[in-house]
């Protein structure tokens, strides 16, 4: 694979309306002086706020940062040469529902002294009224390519425990799950019987649907599952946490799916990691899920059930199979852009630093040219690999002013 030049994580989470644009510098500077963006750099909005947040880079020290209301012209922050040597800046007791600019560029030294970067950002920022939520069909037909697109129509656990899985999917960079309402019938035949087994200590336990390996009888069932018991009650998204927990124990430079009786959150290398990976599993495409109230050692509680298609774990000893289906999770930043969601669409883009242009998506294509730093494109989507299609070719994502904003 041809690896993209410099990546420069610059993650915006955001409705960016606007882009990077060229020309604010001194003349007095030559190019060998200015100082270098910050990397990463993220800018985020709440109903009142926009932070800025970077990491400082080179030589710069001092920061110049303005924003200002774009329906009144009036300024609301206005610093030149200062911030030093600081991370983040937090303007608060803004206007919701409003759009605001944001400039931001490092300079060398305090004030209106020395170098500031060629290229500095400039943003517009949509800080965001509340919004309800919705009461939903229950039917799950979306199937956009956000992470929550595919729960789409669902509303309450169904929800909760579909979106909580996508968002564990985002951080590993593999496709989000689709509600499918057959599966969730599925999981509902199934929870409805509270079917338990016992092991050789006698020991009662949720049995599987599986009949190779549980305590099912259909011959033709061909989906993953993974069952959740917690007591007094237990929610969609606990139960999803629970299962991805079980990273804690999976080590993915020796990948191996465990298959103990323990499983939880905690560190102990006996605990299975079965749950986890088929949460992660990136060829399963499909989820549903249904949850009931049954009774084990006397205890009544809540069932959970989850149905994948195509299972996943199934073919887990064969070479490889692991390393391509459960990918480890994105770090830092990073993951939180791809988690996500985004509320309107972003027509143009502009381009963070140098990089090259390719015929196809992935990285193995012919490059067909080479992007510069602030220059812009028409944006025509981009992919859950975070490979973006413009006008003349596709791009590695990070490489992009992306358009971003809250989850709904």
């Amino acid at each position: 694979m041809s690896v993209p030049r410099r990546l420069a994580f610059v993650i915006p989470m955001l409705t960016i309306l606007a882009m990077l644009t060229a020309g604010y510098a001194e003349a007095s500077c030559d190019d060998d002086e200015r100082p270098s963006l910050p990397e990463p750099l993220s800018i985020n909005s709440t109903i009142n706020s926009i932070k800025v947040s970077w990491i400082p880079n080179g030589s710069a020290r001092f920061y110049d940062l303005n924003i200002r209301q774009i329906s009144n012209n009036t300024s609301v922050v206005s610093i030149t040469g200062g911030l030093e040597n600081q991370r983040r800046y937090i303007a608060t007791n803004l206007v919701p529902n409003e759009d605001f600019e944001v400039w931001f560029t490092p300079r060398t030294e305090a004030g209106a002294e020395g170098c500031i970067s060629a290229t500095p950002i400039r943003v517009t920022v949509r800080t965001e009224n509340p919004t309800g939520t919705g009461t939903g069909t229950g039917t799950g037909t979306g199937t956009g390519t956000g992470p929550t697109d595919g729960c789409a129509g669902l509303a309450g656990e169904e929800a909760a425990i579909c979106k909580q899985h996508n968002v564990y999917r985002a951080k590993h960079r593999v496709p989000s799950l689709t509600w499918s309402t057959d599966l969730a019938r599925n999981a509902q035949e199934w929870v409805n019987g509270c079917h338990t087994n016992k092991n050789a200590n006698g020991d009662e336990f949720f049995c599987h649907q599986n009949k190779s390996f549980g305590c099912g009888t259909d011959a033709n069932y061909h989906y993953g599952e993974n069952l959740s018991f917690g007591y007094p009650s237990r929610t969609g998204k606990e139960a999803v946490d629970g299962w991805y927990c079980e990273i804690n124990v999976y080590d993915f430079n020796n990948p191996a799916v465990k298959g103990g009786v323990m499983f939880g959150c905690d560190n102990n290398p006996d605990k299975v990691t079965g749950h986890f990976t088929q949460v992660i599993w990136r060829d399963s495409a499909k989820l549903g899920c249904a949850q009931k109230t049954c009774k084990l050692g006397g205890n009544a509680g809540t069932l959970w059930a989850c149905e994948y298609d195509p299972p996943g774990n199934f073919n887990a000893d064969q070479p490889g199979v692991l390393n391509r289906n459960v990918p480890k999770p994105i770090q830092g930043l990073v993951g939180e852009r791809i988690a996500a969601g985004s509320s309107t669409s972003q027509t143009r883009t502009a381009i963070i630093s140098d990089v090259d242009l390719y015929d196809v998506p992935g990285g193995v294509g012919r490059v067909i040219g080479v992007l510069r730093q602030g220059q812009t494109y028409p944006l025509i989507r981009c992919r859950e690999d975070d490979w973006c299609q413009l006008s003349n070719g596709w791009v590695w994502g990070s490489f992009i002013v992306r358009n971003h904003s809250r989850p709904r």
